[in-house]
């Protein structure tokens, strides 16, 4: 094997949950040597003696190492190195297979919503970047007034809507009604998987530029204080998706023609 760093490169990539790095030294060490004593196996990963056969005991356990008599002491061997990238694979099967039930129990812990506050126009940026994190098919929810984002998000916005169009993420949107927002929203509808609906400015003025409703997720953004939260909450988030389907059904529909 070649020097140090590789070796503790391979032993990072190996370790994980359940797998420590006493675990994946140990391992390494019996593997460099095809077979080896408690005593060689200690001195070559530089783990002590008696904590090298508590740990490779757990290894044998787990099916990583065996042994075997040679001499009439005791040599142990290792499993191939695909048995670590089997045994992975089902951790994860298995992660995967309880994640309802873990995110259950987390839900059912939270009582009171999660507000997190971010500042600047990169603190706005990672907001809207958060919501790509939502699976494909997912919908957004937002209201817009947009007045603003041209002089602060300029490229940035297109952007990031066709990052959003492109994980298939889909959004209704409810906007002022601006030749602003008819010429940079309604016009692109189509291509940014949006679908845009419109109020009378004069008669519903958004002094919030932005507030999007995505998952268990509000996010409010605001470029005159250059401040932008996020509050995580079932029954908020439930809440203002109503809002928002009460106020969907009375909009008009977008039309990039025939500004008011």
């Amino acid at each position: 094997m070649n020097q140090s760093a590789p070796k503790n490169q391979l032993a990072e990539t190996i370790e994980s949950p359940g797998f420590t790095d006493k675990m994946s030294a140990i391992y390494l060490a019996v593997l460099e040597l095809g077979s080896g004593s408690v005593s060689q196996i200690a001195k070559l990963s530089g783990v002590e003696r008696v904590n090298t056969y508590y740990v490779l005991e757990q290894l044998k356990k787990e099916g990583y190492v065996y042994s075997g008599l040679t001499k009439k002491k005791i040599t142990y061997f290792a499993e191939s190195p695909r048995k670590l990238l089997a045994s992975m694979e089902q951790r994860t099967k298995r992660l995967n297979e309880a994640m309802p039930q873990l995110l259950a129990i987390a839900n059912s812990n939270t009582t009171k919503p999660v507000i997190r506050f971010y500042e600047g126009i990169e603190g706005i940026k990672k907001v809207f970047d958060e919501t790509l994190l939502l699976p494909a098919g997912s919908e957004t929810l937002a209201f817009v007034s947009y007045s603003t984002v041209e002089s602060h998000l300029q490229e940035w916005a297109p952007e990031f809507m066709a990052r959003r169009a492109k994980k298939k993420i889909t959004q209704r949107c409810i906007a002022e009604n601006t030749e602003t927002v008819r010429e940079n929203l309604i016009a692109n509808d189509v291509r940014d998987l949006r679908e845009t609906r419109v109020v009378d400015k004069a008669l519903y003025p958004f002094e919030l530029d932005q507030l999007n409703i995505f998952g268990d997720k509000i996010f409010i953004a605001s470029y005159k204080d250059m401040l932008a939260l996020i509050i995580e909450s079932a029954s908020i988030a439930k809440t203002m998706r109503s809002i928002f389907e009460l106020a969907w059904r009375s909009a008009e529909r977008g039309s990039s023609h025939d500004i008011k």
